[in-house]
């Protein structure tokens, strides 16, 4: 007997529950009688189970296209300056022992074009950057026209722009967090940039954010990987600030030591965090999001010298 099912499971329990068909079987034992009532029950479990499984994937479709539909709204209701054409930076000249030096600077910072990226391969021991190397990779991870995830760290130059986004956009736009709140910049965190920024700026393209951006010329190689937690706690300005003081401590490169611990780290130098490098439109396999040392993202970060 063939049965009108594509999932084996249920086929397969269906079947076993109608073994008793007229003038196949004229009585049954008690320890027939109990295995078909155990084949219905199964039955009965695999189709909830394929229901709800059903409900979960319907509900999630849902979610999803409410998700893209106020990504797009977000979206075209800025011009994204920022990470399209570029940003003013305003910063100090920081001298050896990490103090100010000299008066304020402004700089424009040109983000419309692709700009490789690149670390200090040799300085001084003052960190004066003698030879830059750019980071390339050798052969390409994969045969696909996107880079892996784990090719693909964003730089404290992108980061800055990020900042300057929330900068004009947080008061003005009225950002919110979950709880309502309305946020001035430096309450800002990665659940509001993920909200405001990283899901409508990569929307278009479907692809993560660091992908989207117009300065990303292709695979960003990390040497560094970072974690930063999902909450609201610590915040974006907080962290920028860290991956600055990060910047100038590890700006010396003078050995095989420092070159191993990932020093001439520049504003170029891409690091792995994971919310600007997923493609929240296309969940990249496990072995990809998982940051064990024996993942891909861990070997990948292991031979770029960024984990020891």
């Amino acid at each position: 007997m063939k049965f009108p099912f594509t999932n084996n499971k249920i086929s397969t329990a269906f079947g076993n529950c109608c073994r008793l068909n007229e003038g196949d079987v004229v009585s049954e034992t008690a320890e027939e009688k109990e295995q078909r009532e155990k084949n219905l029950r199964e039955l009965f479990a695999t189709l909830e189970e394929e229901a709800e499984e059903r409900k979960r994937e319907k509900e999630q479709r849902i979610k999803d296209e409410e998700e893209l539909k106020e990504a797009m709204k977000i979206f075209d209701a800025d011009d994204w300056r920022e990470f399209d054409v570029g940003y003013t930076r305003r910063y100090y000249d920081i001298d050896s022992e990490g103090m100010r030096v000299g008066d304020e600077k402004t700089e424009f910072v040109d983000m419309s074009k692709p700009r490789e990226c690149s670390y200090s391969s040799e300085t001084d021991r003052d960190g004066i950057v003698k030879k830059t190397t750019i980071l390339k990779l050798s052969t390409s991870p994969t045969n696909s026209s996107k880079p892996a995830v784990a090719y693909s760290g964003i730089t404290l130059r992108q980061l800055r722009a990020v900042w300057a986004n929330i900068v004009r956009r947080c008061v003005a736009e009225g950002w919110r967090n979950n709880d309502g709140i309305i946020l001035t910049p430096d309450k800002v965190t990665l659940l509001e940039v993920n909200k405001y920024i990283i899901t409508p700026f990569s929307c278009g393209k479907q692809t993560s954010f660091v992908q989207a951006l117009p300065s990303t010329a292709g695979p960003q190689l990390p040497r560094f990987f970072v974690s930063y937690i999902w909450s609201d706690t610590p915040t974006v300005k907080g962290f920028i600030q860290c991956l600055e003081e990060a910047r100038h401590d590890l700006r010396v490169n003078c050995d095989d030591d420092h070159d191993r611990r990932g020093g001439g780290m520049t504003a170029d130098t891409p690091v792995f965090i994971c919310a600007y490098v997923n493609n929240p439109w296309d969940a990249p396999p496990s072995s990809e999001l998982t940051c064990g040392i024996e993942t891909l993202l861990g070997q990948r970060m292991r031979n770029s010298g960024g984990v020891p």
